[in-house]
């Protein structure tokens, strides 16, 4: 008998890298730490149903149109590789630092002189996973971010990252890669720090829980008559961020700031290591509009839970001026121009 032809799906690993030009792929320059990779190439059909004087009246021939490819993905946030979703969904990044740790501000990219189109780089996704001939495995040019999700629980986990992208469809490697992950490590949900009405320094809260922070991004595949099926682009529209969170309810202020609509700064900070190893992810949202705030009985303790948006602003800006409701702040070993 011979051997079973199968692949492990454990040995699976993701890789990225930034496009120098839109949907020209780019072997992996770093491995994205995931623990999910799921992806489906996505084609439309075209139905001939013209009459054939037959008793038939479905599909004489199928003609494939368009395509694009679909990708979910996710796992625990690093410090050094989450700037790269990160950098292709908000697009305006400043790197400060001579030498490590460097500090990387990640913010919504607006209109410029420079870049008029305001639209952020695009990355090549990589999944090693095997079954792609010779190199096992493929690559999604173009990718680009229409959501990150972000989540902690201080009782049970991690600070992670799950996210959404359309790529052109995808293709084989054009060699097999090799995964490299850093010696980065990722950050537990207890050792966060949350800021409200001011910073996680100036103005801490102890009693949050568990938080959720969402970001969207309107995508739209752009389809032309041009010879091709992939998108001419993939375009990148208007920035929303929404939030959830948990917190035990010592007091009535998250309602309160819920009913008067006061709109606090609010500022999560999760930071880890010393000297040139030190790393941080920061979260801020200069003004935030708590939409609803109602107590929670379902635990041993009473519990505020409460939702909300980013309001955008002038202070969680980038270099590229403007407004934004939403600001990220990295501290790793990762050097300029590396995410975008």
């Amino acid at each position: 008998m011979a051997a079973v032809n199968a692949y492990p799906s454990v040995a699976q690993f993701s890789g990225v890298a930034k496009e120098v030009t839109p949907g020209t792929p780019v072997a992996m320059t770093a491995t994205l730490l995931t623990d999910s990779f799921t992806w489906k190439d996505t084609p439309t059909w075209l139905d001939d149903k013209a009459y054939r004087g037959v008793m038939g009246n479905d599909s004489f021939n199928v003609i494939q149109g368009v395509e694009y490819c679909d990708i979910s993905c996710g796992g625990p946030v690093f410090a050094d590789t989450i700037g790269y979703p990160l950098g292709n969904l908000l697009g305006d990044i400043t790197t400060t630092g001579s030498s490590a740790p460097y500090t990387s501000v990640i913010s919504l990219l607006n209109p410029t002189s420079a870049a008029p189109t305001a639209q952020p780089t695009t990355h090549t996704l990589t999944q090693y996973y095997g079954p792609t001939a010779t190199v096992g495995a493929r690559v999604f040019p173009s990718a680009c971010f229409s959501q990150i999700v972000f989540e902690f629980n201080a009782a049970t986990g991690l600070l992670t990252w799950t996210g959404k992208a359309n790529s052109w469809v995808s293709a084989a490697a054009s060699a097999r890669p090799t995964a490299a992950p850093s010696g980065v490590l990722p950050q537990a949900a207890w050792v966060g720090l949350m800021g409200l009405g001011g910073t996680a320094v100036g103005a801490p809260i102890t009693s949050l829980k568990t938080a959720k922070i969402t970001i969207t991004r309107e995508l739209e595949n752009e389809f032309t008559v041009n010879g091709t099926q992939n998108p001419l682009v993939i375009f990148r529209g208007g920035l929303s961020v929404a939030f959830d969170a948990t917190f035990i309810a010592q007091n009535e202020a998250v309602y309160t700031d819920m009913i008067q609509n006061t709109q606090p700064q609010v500022q999560f900070v999760f930071a880890t290591g010393a000297g040139a190893s030190a790393t941080t992810v920061q979260f801020d949202m200069q003004k935030a509009a708590f939409t609803s705030a109602a107590p929670d009985f379902s635990a041993k303790t009473v519990n505020w839970s409460v939702s909300g948006k980013g309001v955008f602003n002038t202070t969680n800006v980038g270099t590229s001026g403007g407004l934004a409701p939403f600001q990220a702040t990295l501290k790793n070993a990762v050097a300029a121009n590396t995410y975008v």
